[in-house]
């Protein structure tokens, strides 16, 4: 443990050249030993970390439900390594891996923020069987700004 309610493992990732990184995921659990109310995995955006949360975490263990705030690689207090590019692929594979390592089954409900709610909308469609919810606060659009369209368009 790191500090308080923060922990880490190691996990691996396959980059776009298909070359596995192995990283230090840094992560906020506020009940390591589960919660039979659910869990909450929280999904930053970028920049972000854990810490976006940090107004909703206390609400939700107040009434037992466990909250899991990930840190993506580079972000908040997690390892990174300059072969990433921090994309879908990436960070789809990072949360995937915390699921998979800290062994949740069930009650799950995917919490994204910003660019976060990208990542949320894949771990819970990847996750069907597992998720009871998905929580989108502040999302992505679905069609490119007209700020950073290309003038030809």
């Amino acid at each position: 443990m790191i500090e308080k309610n923060l922990y880490s493992l190691p996990i691996s990732v396959k980059n776009h050249l298909g070359e596995s990184i192995s990283l230090n995921a840094v992560y906020q659990d506020s009940n390591p030993n589960g919660s039979t109310q659910g869990t909450c995995i929280g999904l930053h955006g970028c920049p972000g970390s854990h810490l976006d949360f940090k107004y909703i975490e206390p609400l939700l263990t107040k009434v037992g439900i466990r909250f899991i705030g990930i840190n993506y690689p580079g972000l908040g207090f997690s390892s990174y390594d300059e072969r990433l590019k921090n994309d879908n692929y990436e960070r789809n594979q990072f949360v995937q891996k915390v699921i998979d390592s800290l062994n949740l089954k069930e009650n799950l409900v995917f919490l994204g923020h910003s660019r976060g709610t990208e990542n949320a909308l894949m771990a819970a469609a990847e996750n069907q069987e597992k998720t009871k919810g998905l929580i989108l606060l502040n999302p992505i659009g679905i069609t490119v700004h007209r700020g950073i369209k290309p003038q030809y368009v």
